[in-house]
């Protein structure tokens, strides 16, 4: 996603809090995105320079006919500042916007093997305490690992893997020769 868009986004995002529409933006944009990705010859259009940025708009208002007001809006100022051609990022971009003002942390777990509904919500409390803030968790299953887990948040890297510990020893080997 254009960081060039991100200030158009938590834009959105504040007027959507103050008229109480978060959660049908994010729906919308939700279904925008799903459409977008199923059609990338629309998003190349809106991208396209032999297109103006009137035409963009209003396809954006077509396309977004019975969304929310403030959301086609947006995406009609968006076009309007030729910035329609970066909307392929724009859930992305909301979904960031909607973790920054709710303070959660988003977190990487790699895992040799996926875990059940009780671990992860174990592992996310843990987690938790330990960040001290709200997480959002995805576990990424990675067999290469062996057992154990590698967890990622920020610049916090926490690996505790079978792998992690046999790259260790052989070092370990390596440099007392």
């Amino acid at each position: 996603m254009a960081d060039s868009l991100m200030p158009y986004v938590q834009a959105l995002y504040e007027s959507a809090a103050e008229a109480g529409s978060t959660e049908a933006v994010e729906k919308d944009l939700e279904q925008l995105d799903a459409v977008l990705k199923q059609n990338p010859d629309y998003t190349a259009m809106l991208g396209h320079p032999g297109v103006t940025r009137e035409q963009k708009a209003a396809w954006l208002t077509e396309l977004t006919a019975g969304a929310e007001p403030l959301l086609t809006t947006f995406l009609t100022i968006l076009a309007h500042h030729g910035l329609a051609g970066q909307i392929s990022g724009l859930y992305a971009a909301w979904k960031d916007c909607v973790r920054q003002a709710n303070e959660i942390e988003t977190v990487l777990v790699e895992t040799p093997a996926s875990l059940s509904a009780k671990d992860e919500a174990a592992l996310t409390a843990m987690l938790e305490s330990r960040l001290k803030r709200k997480i959002e968790l995805t576990v990424r299953v990675e067999p290469d690992l062996i057992a154990g887990l590698r967890v990622r948040a920020r610049d916090l890297v926490l690996d505790n893997t079978v792998r992690s510990r046999l790259n260790t020893m052989r070092e370990q080997l390596v440099e007392s020769r």
